[in-house]
């Protein structure tokens, strides 16, 4: 397999998460370049926090997209 293959694999990829409506904090850190910590961070502001639902079983993270997206732009207002 050679380089461009591979982008066109990453490129698929990211197009399919990036469809979905909810998405893991993986794919979080694989579409905004925002590692797991600085999730956690962002989460944990008082004002402006990052928006996320937390399933109660297992304590899944889960990001609705739309939300983040929204919550990007206002960040770089």
């Amino acid at each position: 397999m050679d380089n461009k293959d591979k982008e066109l694999d990453i490129a698929i990829y990211m197009a399919k998460i990036q469809a979905k409506k909810y998405i893991t904090v993986k794919e979080f850190e694989e579409i905004y370049s925002v590692s797991k910590n600085s999730q956690q961070n962002y989460r944990g502001r008082i004002h402006d926090p990052l928006p996320y639902h937390q399933k109660v079983f297992r304590g899944n993270i889960l990001y609705n997209v739309e939300e983040v997206e929204q919550w990007l732009e206002n960040q770089y207002k």
